[in-house]
């Protein structure tokens, strides 16, 4: 076989994250940062104002930097009267949603469709809330979802694990669900040179 076959079966290789629930993510095995973007959602809990924590904004930050590093989107989307953090890198798009849904009365949707993403992971705060109404509205109409767990905090803790559980109904009603190291993994051998973050 010469070399150049050899890269053809490689580029065609199927990728997922390791680990994830209930179903390896993507389902097609296809992931390719030049149609997959990190969407980060910010909300408030019944139109109070209100900010995620701080080390979770530093860590979606982090993790978006890497993103983009391997050619993805980093979109982050404010809800329901919820501030976009300060400091996000000049390459990450923004969407305000005047609900707690993210994909609606925003741009959301309009800046994946323009950018050509069909699958994005997500994280963000409120867990059930905004976070989840958004997770449940972009798998609805047709996008992939995975939801970084690691990088998600619930307004109430105790809701932490049924948010979760929600999500893995029926074999992935909602999406899959995952952690950020392992898409990150994926993502970075997906990448022709394949170590850059």
């Amino acid at each position: 076989m010469s070399n150049a076959s050899t890269q053809d079966v490689s580029a065609d290789a199927p990728i997922v994250v390791s680990g994830t629930r209930p179903y390896a993510w993507p389902y097609d095995s296809r992931l390719d940062p030049t149609d997959f973007a990190f969407v980060v959602v910010t909300g408030s809990s019944a139109g109070q104002s209100g900010q995620p924590p701080a080390d979770l904004v530093e860590a979606c930050k982090a993790f978006a930097a890497k993103v983009t590093a391997l050619g993805g989107s980093v979109i982050w989307t404010a809800c329901n009267g919820s501030a976009l953090p300060d400091g996000l890198a000049s390459t990450d798009m923004t969407s305000e949603s005047p609900t707690s849904n993210g994909m609606i009365g925003g741009e959301l949707e309009l800046i994946l469709r323009s950018q050509g993403i069909d699958r994005f992971a997500i994280a963000g705060w409120p867990l059930e809330i905004a976070v989840h109404s958004t997770l449940r509205r972009a798998n609805d109409i047709g996008y992939e979802c995975i939801l970084l767990e690691d990088l998600c905090v619930p307004l109430d803790p105790d809701l932490m694990e049924s948010s979760v559980s929600q999500i893995l109904m029926s074999g992935g009603i909602f999406g899959a669900v995952g952690e950020s190291a392992a898409l990150l993994e994926a993502l970075n051998t997906s990448t022709p040179e394949g170590d850059q973050a």
